[in-house]
């Protein structure tokens, strides 16, 4: 849907509100909305420039030699040559607007096939559930 498209449809939503109330609802509700989907689409881009910016372009043919910083937890590589992208996982992430769903890139360590623990500095490490974290978070909140 074009942004002219979305105008058109949140403006005919707003008129056919029956009171200021209802026509404040739409509003904050459409901003809700696209609020959630900028932060979706700034933070999987974020990932993505992560990933590229150790690994190169998705499409380029990778070059570089030399050391990543990020480490296999299988075999111990650390080598940029013995790493590649692996597709996407899905995660969700609680923001102010609601939870929004994620494809966060994976990167694949071709020494021994597991998947190798990118820290993204934007999202926290998930733990398993029924860990000690989950279970303070439980507390907590």
């Amino acid at each position: 849907m074009t942004l002219k498209d979305h105008t058109k449809s949140l403006a005919r939503k707003l008129l056919e509100a029956k009171s200021r109330g209802e026509r404040l609802r739409v509003l904050e509700d459409e901003e809700r909305r696209v609020l959630k989907e900028l932060k979706r689409e700034a933070i999987e881009e974020a990932l993505e420039l992560t990933v590229e910016r150790v690994l190169g372009p998705r499409w380029q043919r990778r070059e570089k030699e030399g050391l990543s910083p990020w480490l296999c937890l299988h075999c111990g590589s650390r080598f940029l040559s013995q790493m590649r992208r692996n597709g996407h996982y899905r995660r969700n992430l609680v923001v102010g607007e609601g939870v929004i769903t994620l494809w966060v890139p994976q990167v694949e360590c071709k020494g021994c096939g597991k998947s190798i623990r990118v820290e993204w500095g934007i999202l926290e490490r998930r733990f398993p559930q029924g860990s000690c974290k989950d279970s303070l978070l439980d507390r907590t909140g």
